[in-house]
């Protein structure tokens, strides 16, 4: 379906309180300063029968409790200066409106992926010089409600994400014993330093990037596992999980659809992890900022896949996560590792071909209750990236829905790719 919409209000909403004086320059830490300059942005989609309120109750509701959560995730109200840390001066964040015509309904029926950046205020995906936060409320002709919040990744990672969102929803509900209260110590932790700029050659993408959800049901995902249970080897006997499943089959589907092989190439995958739970001792959980980690895991192209279909990848993978140990944390908090996932060459000068994942699988993606109960979906958004994978749960069942962009050209050969078809349903 493609959407017809006028955005008909744009609004700053400042914080409840004013930042106290002591707390009004928040460091980035080092993985702050490695992450990519972009909105993390997702929607939640409310029917017009959960509601219960008028749109003027609703909207005065969302600024309200927006308004105080703020005060409380105060960096989030600030604006990011250069690499190094975050003015909390309350300038606030970004509410827009916007009239959507049709219905929730049809447009659950047959959405289109290409569409979703409408749903974000202003169409964001780049958070270089934005606020931190923005939110935009999309209201239905039949009453229906698509929400929409963006966080720019250089301030947190996906759980900080759902902390901050968790609490939002919390205050709206008049529940405010659920409010999480962030711990923002991430750069004495990772102490920041003096860094290049962002390198975006291996993963950003301006322009001519396609994103698709596929659909993979349970029984898919567990024949998956059957599939690529040989390629764990003796090191790590242990099952397949099923985001390590999916993540190899999405990866050789792609090569194989839209790739010559080259053995003046590397082939390598990452994955993000939670560092919160690797230290020494945990850290609380809490903590708010980019506490995660790419591990990543390089093919062996000459192996024979009657062997090891995974061409060596899941145990590589398992095994850079097995390093990622409280004394690997010490040294990135020493800076004496650099996050290999944003170079473009490797080993002997080869450039490499990334594929990135990120999984929300297990997150509370669906537990954002702002007093009308849970959405019926969440999507994400079309981002500047390429080759990247994002997995969320399905909301009923096992099954897990792969939100992948890939360059356009990419797209069009994956997307025929008879094996995937075989496993998948193009949503």
């Amino acid at each position: 379906m493609k959407l017809q919409m006028e955005v008909i209000s744009r609004e700053t909403i400042k914080p409840s309180a004013p930042t106290p004086h002591h707390l009004s320059r928040h460091a980035l830490s080092f993985i702050d300063q490695l992450a990519p300059p972009a909105y993390m942005p997702l929607t939640l989609y409310f029917r017009a029968d959960q509601l219960v309120r008028n749109r003027v109750q609703i909207s005065a509701t969302l600024k309200a409790a927006l308004s105080q959560i703020l005060a409380i995730y105060y960096p989030l109200a600030g604006r990011i200066q250069g690499s190094s840390h975050v003015d909390c001066n309350d300038e606030g964040a970004h509410y827009y409106e916007a009239d959507v015509k049709g219905s929730l309904d049809e447009f659950l029926s047959s959405p289109d992926e290409m569409e979703l950046n409408k749903f974000l205020a202003h169409g964001i995906v780049e958070a270089v010089s934005e606020p931190p936060v923005a939110v935009q409320a999309n209201f239905f002709d039949d009453g229906g409600l698509a929400l929409s919040l963006a966080i720019t990744h250089k301030i947190g990672d996906a759980l900080s994400y759902f902390m901050f969102l968790k609490s939002w929803a919390a205050i709206a509900r008049g529940d405010e014993d659920q409010i999480v209260k962030p711990d923002f110590n991430s750069a004495e932790y990772f102490p920041p330093k003096d860094l290049p700029a962002f390198d975006d050659k291996g993963i950003l993408l301006k322009e001519d990037n396609i994103l698709k959800r596929f659909i993979f049901k349970a029984s898919s995902i567990k024949a998956m596992r059957e599939k690529f249970g040989n390629s764990s080897s003796l090191e790590f006997p242990k099952p397949l999980t099923r985001v390590e499943a999916l993540s190899v089959f999405v990866w050789k589907r792609f090569m194989a659809s839209t790739q010559v092989l080259s053995p003046d190439k590397l082939y390598k995958v990452l994955h993000l992890i939670n560092l919160r739970t690797r230290t020494d001792p945990p850290l609380p959980p809490n903590a708010f900022g980019n506490i995660d980690w790419g591990i990543s895991a390089t093919a062996d192209m000459g192996m024979d896949p009657d062997t090891d279909e995974s061409f060596g990848l899941l145990t590589d993978m398992r095994r850079s996560l097995k390093e990622i140990d409280s004394d690997f944390v010490k040294q990135i908090g020493k800076g004496k590792e650099l996050m290999e996932g944003t170079a473009a060459t490797g080993e002997e000068g080869k450039p490499i071909d990334w594929f990135w994942f990120s999984s929300l699988c297990r997150f509370p993606v669906y537990d954002a209750d702002f007093g009308w109960g849970e959405p019926v979906w969440v999507t994400t958004a079309r981002l500047p990236l390429r080759n990247w994978a994002s997995f969320f749960d399905l909301k009923e069942g096992d099954g897990i829905e792969a939100w992948i962009t890939l360059a356009r050209e990419d797209m069009v050969k994956f997307e025929a790719d008879p094996e995937l078809l075989h496993y998948t349903t193009l949503a």
